[in-house]
């Protein structure tokens, strides 16, 4: 075995698998259109109903939510983003992403003026 078949097996054995989502598409897009139309309480609705339809049309997984979340935020619409966010905590409270979720909410928090709650989550990424 050469070093670059060592190094694939290496690469192989520590990437998580991820879903074949053959030729459907990600949710993000569609998700991104609802929010633009109908705000933060549409796009969890649409995420629910695509998870519930799973895997016929779009691609959703359990960290949907969570990166549509801290992308509104980053957009400037942190009080939507804080919805998107608090769901998926809800939803997955063990979630493996929890410390993206805690450092989106803290950002959310941060910028509407929020510095308890900011400070909160920024602690409760760091554990």
């Amino acid at each position: 075995m050469g070093r670059n078949d060592w190094l694939d097996t290496l690469y192989d054995g520590l990437t998580p698998p991820r879903e074949d989502r053959g030729d459907r598409p990600w949710a993000y897009g569609l998700l991104y259109k609802e929010w633009k139309k109908n705000g933060a309480d549409a796009v969890i609705g649409l995420y629910h109903e695509l998870r519930a339809r799973q895997p016929a049309t779009h691609v959703v997984t359990e960290d949907t939510l969570l990166l549509a979340g801290r992308r509104i935020v980053k957009l400037g619409a942190s009080r939507d983003g804080l919805k998107l966010l608090e769901t998926y905590m809800q939803e997955n409270p063990k979630g493996r992403n929890m410390r993206l979720c805690h450092l989106g909410l803290a950002s959310a928090h941060d910028k509407l003026g929020h510095r308890a709650e900011a400070l909160k989550y920024y602690k409760l990424s760091l554990e």
